[in-house]
């Protein structure tokens, strides 16, 4: 979002945020049980969806940019780097989002 507000020379409003992590290697996660390949920049799910979102609320951000990762029917699972015995898997913001909270923020 900087990058693209940097080359349009417009500034980003204080109502949109993004949250994701960038893929800085090649990896593989699983979508559905079918493995995929994750390429170079690919936007990865985040953790501590709930808490993000609950302080955008707060803070009056409107609009939320999300990975395609974190909503079914794309939720990533992934084996962990640290620990490769363990395999992470990502919250579906719909179902960490509230009723009332969905009223205060769209997610994109």
């Amino acid at each position: 979002m900087a990058l693209l507000s940097a080359l349009h020379q417009k500034p980003i409003s204080r109502q949109v945020a993004a949250t994701g992590t960038l893929t800085t290697l090649k990896s593989k996660g699983t979508v559905n049980g079918q493995e995929i390949n994750l390429e170079l920049g690919t936007n990865l799910p985040i953790t501590g969806l709930k808490e993000k979102i609950t302080a955008c609320v707060e803070k009056e951000v409107n609009k939320l940019v999300l990975s395609k990762y974190q909503s079914s029917p794309n939720l990533l699972t992934k084996k962990d780097k640290y620990n490769p015995n363990k395999e992470l898997k990502f919250e579906d913001f719909q179902q960490v989002i509230s009723p009332e909270t969905k009223e205060k923020i769209q997610v994109y």
